[in-house]
């Protein structure tokens, strides 16, 4: 017999609850739901990666490869955007998307993917500027260290 907290201490039977009981996943539950979640994500990004490396090589305008027509229509639509991801489109914001995830697992060196060369150029130039303001900073805090003992001991 399941009665909200508030029935139970009032001695109120099941048939007279106001109140809405609902049942809660626990912790084992949604962390199966959270497990298939990021599982279905990891799927639906590698098809998605797919679909952008079989549009960039493909020459059939009937194609019936699923999702290389709209991949298409994607790479059309950003050829001749005036807005670009920049100022709010969200068609380039997509392909912009696409563009990073297909730039950060691609390996080739003469990839047929359009602007995977410059986004996998931009991703090592973001990564390098991390790396040098990481080393600055580590830098700074041992100057600030060795300044501190310094003064510590005189």
């Amino acid at each position: 017999m399941k009665l909200s907290n508030s029935c139970y201490q009032n001695d109120v039977g099941m048939e007279d609850d106001p109140h809405k009981l609902t049942n809660h996943p626990s912790v084992a539950d949604r962390h199966a739901q959270n497990k298939e979640a990021r599982q279905s994500r990891v799927v639906q990004r590698r098809q998605m990666l797919d679909v952008l490396v079989h549009a960039s090589r493909c020459g059939s305008p009937l194609c019936q490869y699923p999702g290389c027509r709209k991949v298409k229509g994607l790479f059309r639509h950003a050829r001749s955007c005036k807005i670009r991801a920049s100022g709010g489109c969200d068609l380039c914001k997509k392909m912009w998307y696409l563009h990073q995830l297909h730039a950060r697992s691609c390996e080739e060196s003469q990839c047929y993917v359009p602007r995977c060369r410059d986004m996998k150029e931009l991703l090592w130039r973001l990564q390098q500027q991390s790396y040098s303001r990481r080393r600055a900073a580590v830098i700074k805090m041992m100057r600030q260290r060795a300044a501190e003992i310094a003064g510590n001991s005189g």
